[in-house]
């Protein structure tokens, strides 16, 4: 069995800073999820193949924490720009049996928001 590099792209795991509270949000959010799809058999295939391949993503289903993360402050280790805090947001879109929309944004005026100008400019 190959474990989490498998999963979870080494990049990834490098652009957030505090990596095990990012993959237990989304192991939460995939859970609640989950719950409101009882007969998806892809959901369930797809939570078995990756409680197979990655140890860590079976320890966090089997702690059977349930939600989406809350609005907070998202935390990244950009490798261009460093260290770079966006605030996070997350939108239910009516009538789309579930789905949501997540925002990352700087408010006006941060670091933050200099170095995402930064990066638009490159």
């Amino acid at each position: 069995m190959r474990g989490p590099a498998s999963v979870v792209n080494p990049a990834e795991r490098r652009l957030f800073v505090d990596w095990p509270s990012a993959a237990a949000g989304v192991v939460g959010g995939l859970r609640q999820a989950a719950a409101g799809a009882a007969d998806d058999t892809r959901l369930e295939s797809l939570v078995s193949e990756l409680g197979q391949k990655s140890p860590e993503f079976e320890t966090l289903w089997k702690q059977a924490d349930v939600g989406f993360r809350p609005a907070g402050v998202a935390h990244f280790g950009h490798p261009r720009v460093g260290d770079l805090r966006r605030r996070r947001n997350r939108f239910l879109i009516p009538d789309s049996n579930g789905q949501h929309l997540q925002i990352y944004h700087a408010p006006p005026g941060t670091d933050a928001a200099e170095k995402l100008s930064r990066l638009a400019a490159s």
